[in-house]
């Protein structure tokens, strides 16, 4: 979008359920982060002053008791301070669940891993709904890809784990414009493909531009003589989830 500037209706958070992305490993919704802070007009510096790093911690160790947790720096010190920095006009915020990656015991570490994520965006969302700051703020909760419907490795009663399935796998999106309240999409009877409303991923990208303010088609970046774009020459905005 050559001379011309983007700007945005809101925020964008993305609270990514899956292992830290290394060297090199870049998600699909790290690419729609990518492409969402080239579209800002500046770099703004998140330093421990601006967020309130000790006035934070504090309030997570409080609401972690609250919440019956073990005071930690971990996924759920991730939203408050998250939140913090939305309070802070920090336009784009992408944070991680690290070590979600059951390939083998499930039955030990799905349920702590659960605990960990659940209540902690329940709090994020809480938090952004009581001081009036979720209609401006598109949340965005997934991961790379799904998980088989049936074992990897050995099977045995306490220990077995499922491998990656791109088929199919379920985000949630709130605020920002997502239509509350529906579930998008179904599934077969195994779990194993989609047989109605499927999102590919460059109508889920255009949909979250969408709801910025941002139209897809035209955030566009010329590289080696070819006009290129966060959705290439695909994407479409799902009627269905915006509200």
């Amino acid at each position: 979008m050559a001379g011309e500037q983007l700007t945005t209706t809101g925020l964008w958070l993305a609270i990514i359920a899956l292992p830290f992305p290394g060297k090199h490993h870049i998600s699909w919704l790290s690419a729609l982060m990518m492409g969402l802070i080239s579209a800002a007009s500046g770099v703004i510096n998140v330093t421990p002053g601006n967020v309130g790093v000790e006035q934070g911690a504090a309030e997570i160790t409080a609401r972690m008791l609250q919440m019956k947790l073990k005071p930690s720096y971990g996924f759920a010190a991730s939203c408050l301070l998250a939140r913090r920095m939305i309070e802070r006009d920090v336009r784009f915020i992408q944070i991680f669940h690290r070590g979600w990656d059951q390939h083998f015991n499930i039955a030990g570490d799905l349920p702590n891993q659960c605990k960990d994520v659940d209540q902690a965006s329940y709090a994020l969302i809480t938090d952004l709904k009581q001081r009036g700051l979720l209609d401006d703020t598109l949340v965005i909760w997934g991961g790379e890809f799904g998980r088989t419907i049936y074992c990897q490795g050995g099977l045995t009663k306490d220990n077995y784990g499922r491998d990656h399935h791109p088929r199919c796998f379920t985000m949630w999106m709130a605020g920002g414009g997502i239509k509350p309240g529906i579930t998008y999409g179904e599934t077969d009877d195994y779990c194993y493909n989609i047989v109605k409303d499927p999102v590919h991923v460059h109508d889920f990208q255009a949909t979250a531009l969408h709801c910025l303010g941002i139209d897809h088609t035209r955030l566009v970046y010329r590289f080696q003589g070819r006009d290129f774009r966060l959705t290439d020459v695909h994407g479409k905005v799902v009627q269905g989830l915006v509200g």
